[in-house]
């Protein structure tokens, strides 16, 4: 199976190409340090709308989330696939 990016990885990588710290750009975003801690590391998905101020925050580009649906399709009908011996 390929690595791919997840939601919490691509947000810590731009935070931090921004040189950005987690209090500025959770504050930035009416979330907590510790929430933005949890979605770079994958504990929590944010909602749309939190997810809506990151990207404002970050810059990112809102196909983002398109690109990130499809990637979670393709890999939960990849594990559906396998079967145990």
């Amino acid at each position: 199976m390929e690595q791919h990016e997840t939601l919490g990885m691509i947000v810590k990588k731009s935070r931090q190409n921004k040189k950005l710290r987690q209090i500025e750009v959770s504050k930035s975003a009416s979330i907590s340090r510790n929430y933005l801690s949890d979605i770079e590391n994958d504990r929590y998905t944010p909602s749309l709308k939190t997810f809506i101020r990151l990207a404002s925050v970050l810059e990112l580009d809102l196909n983002l989330l398109a690109k990130m649906t499809e990637i979670q399709v393709k890999y939960s009908g990849e594990e559906s696939k396998c079967t145990t011996n």
